[in-house]
């Protein structure tokens, strides 16, 4: 069986079914683009179906560089549930159904570090680039051709553009 590598070349909400989110893998020489669903919206419709609801995730302590969190779940029947989870799953998770996401204070006092300049140039919310930065960057990922970060940027371009 052949088993050609391939990268992950972006990890955004799906463009065709909003609300679940892809990740995209691409072959190498860049001719090939497969975008598959994520388990973590798997997860999400069945907890859903289940009539549970994700309350909030939390990190909850750390060993080493073993990082541990939990699901705090809220049923139909108004039961408080916790389950343990790997922090990798659980943010995914959060992320797709939207829950607060909570860091218990030890491991942030232990495990944090602070925020210097060399940090903060690595932004990771559109609301910190300026109109012209976030064109910038449209225009770099328009020539990449990814399209579905593209058309994220493209609509916070437009959001700020509405609130001027």
């Amino acid at each position: 069986m052949q088993k050609p590598e391939v990268f992950i070349c972006a990890l955004a909400e799906s463009a065709s079914r909003p609300g679940h989110y892809t990740v995209v893998l691409e072959d190498p020489a860049g001719q090939r683009r497969l975008a598959i669903i994520l388990t973590h919206d798997l997860l999400a419709q069945t907890i859903e179906r289940l009539g549970a609801k994700v309350e909030q995730v939390v990190i909850t302590h750390v060993e080493g560089d073993a990082f541990f969190a939990q699901l705090h779940l809220s049923t139909a029947a108004q039961q408080r549930v916790e389950m343990e989870a790997r922090p990798s799953d659980a943010l995914a998770l959060a992320v797709r159904v939207g829950c607060p996401v909570y860091v218990a204070a030890p491991v942030l006092q232990t495990a944090g570090y602070p925020v210097g300049t060399e940090t903060r140039e690595r932004r990771g919310s559109m609301s910190e680039y300026s109109l012209a930065e976030l064109e910038e960057l449209l225009a770099k990922l328009l020539a990449k051709e990814d399209y579905e970060s593209a058309s994220r940027v493209r609509d916070a371009i437009d959001k700020r553009q509405a609130n001027l």
